[in-house]
């Protein structure tokens, strides 16, 4: 089992890596191409992109990093925010969608839109992450919350790799509270 684990990370490594740079470079493009960026649309995929990026960029740094205490609840804090700042974002998508193809001839502006999908799709997250911590002080660090990153204990306690993403059980704790425990 610890082989097939060290595996796995290595190719959710690779698999993340090659999914960051494919994502900056999308974000990139639709930057820089002046006739793309005006659309609304493309204001949405910008966004998008945007937030799933800094979700890999942090989930990579949050599962490679030994840090305990502080640094890793808040690198844990802004992985969970930006993922759902992903799934708001993928909201907003169908949304737009839905005013292109269905409300063809909608009376409301796509700038008031864009102003009220990016107050939704990045400031409500950001309350429900501000909620769960001022609720639940330790939610990053106690393995029966759900988690982002997991991490395996190996029988020889020296090599730890990251897994899945899932619920805690007695065999798998948060990347915070094992590296406490070990350090």
């Amino acid at each position: 089992p610890g082989e097939n684990d060290y595996t796995l990370s290595i190719l959710s490594q690779i698999g993340t890596s090659i999914s960051i740079i494919c994502l900056f470079a999308t974000v990139l493009l639709l930057y820089i191409v002046r006739c793309v960026r005006e659309c609304l649309s493309t204001k949405i995929h910008i966004n998008f992109s945007l937030s799933l990026l800094l979700a890999l960029i942090f989930f990579s740094i949050n599962t490679s990093t030994s840090a305990p205490g502080l640094y890793c609840k808040l690198m844990a804090g802004l992985t969970q925010y930006f993922f759902l700042t992903t799934f708001c974002w993928m909201t907003v998508e169908a949304v737009g969608l839905y005013r292109a193809v269905v409300l063809v001839f909608t009376s409301a502006s796509n700038k008031t839109f864009l102003i009220a999908a990016a107050s939704v799709a990045w400031g409500l997250p950001a309350v429900t992450v501000i909620v769960l911590l001022s609720l639940q002080e330790d939610v990053y660090q106690t393995h029966l919350n759900l988690r982002l990153v997991r991490m395996s204990l190996h029988s020889d306690h020296k090599r730890r790799h990251p897994t899945h993403l899932g619920y805690g059980d007695n065999e798998l704790r948060s990347s915070c509270s094992s590296k406490q425990e070990a350090g």
